[in-house]
């Protein structure tokens, strides 16, 4: 057996006194008190960092979108190009009297409105299908075939309107096939 004996005066060992149980706990109490709260501002100086990084990505991504937009645009306006090839290539390898008013159709047509079909059947009766960025463009162009005595009986049916205030559009009508338009064609 082992005992321990403290030789010290009295005076000196009352000085030196062991913690009591509630000095410890309150001691235990304040260092996970501290570290709580280093924890806790470790988490928030996280969170902060976290937060910049992703308003810096959305910054990023919104300078991406707007450089995107000209891009898309350039790639619709190529698409529509290659369309109105398609539709002259069409038309010229037909050999028929409609041909010219065809172009005439084409030559009529404002910058902003874009023809994606014309069918025309044996008995005249004509229909142009295209979407433009205002309805007053679509019914402006119905005007100018009118006006030019191209077709006549003729309608503007507004077919539907995307996000992009694109509306898609049809023409009917029937074309008139009197002698005078093809004179125009020999010219």
């Amino acid at each position: 057996m082992n005992y321990e004996i403290d030789l010290r005066p009295p005076q000196k060992i009352s000085k030196h006194r062991k913690f009591s149980p509630s000095t410890f706990l309150f001691i235990l109490f304040l260092v996970i008190l501290l570290m709580l709260m280093g924890l806790y501002i470790l988490l928030e100086i996280s969170r902060d960092n976290l937060l910049n990084q992703v308003e810096n990505l959305e910054t990023k991504l919104a300078r991406l979108d707007s450089d995107a937009v000209p891009l898309i645009l350039l790639k619709e306006e190529i698409l529509e190009i290659n369309r109105k090839i398609n539709l002259e290539s069409k038309l010229a390898a037909r050999d028929e009297p409609f041909s010219f008013i065809f172009r005439q159709m084409r030559a009529l047509s404002p910058s902003d409105l874009h023809l994606t079909d014309i069918t025309v059947s044996r008995n005249g009766y004509l229909e142009i299908f295209g979407y433009c960025y205002g309805m007053q463009t679509a019914a402006d162009y119905l005007q100018s075939l009118e006006k030019s005595s191209m077709i006549y009986n003729s309608d503007l049916a507004i077919l539907n309107m995307t996000e992009s205030s694109k509306f898609s559009f049809s023409i009917t009508g029937t074309i008139n096939q009197g002698d005078h338009i093809y004179d125009n064609e020999n010219q």
